[in-house]
């Protein structure tokens, strides 16, 4: 008997990370990411930004799934 199942990796994280693309290997899984979120705040005082002047590019280690490690690869 043949059973197929999958893991909702989306339900794991913010609604406003958007999972673009899942890479395993042996030993890792690399999780890329998105965020959909309009909203900016100042990263110093936390102000409401009306005017988003870019976008940083950030590497992350998650908790193991499965026995191997992860990556967070959020654009």
């Amino acid at each position: 008997m043949s059973t197929t199942s999958s893991l909702d990796l989306q339900s794991f994280y913010p609604a406003d990370l958007k999972i673009l693309d899942v890479e395993e290997t042996d030993d890792e899984i690399i999780i890329r990411m998105h965020s959909v979120s309009n909203n900016c705040t100042c990263h110093k005082c936390g102000a409401p930004l009306i005017k988003h002047h870019g976008s940083h590019h950030r590497k992350a280690q998650d908790l193991p799934i499965l026995g191997k490690r992860v990556t967070l690869d959020m654009q």
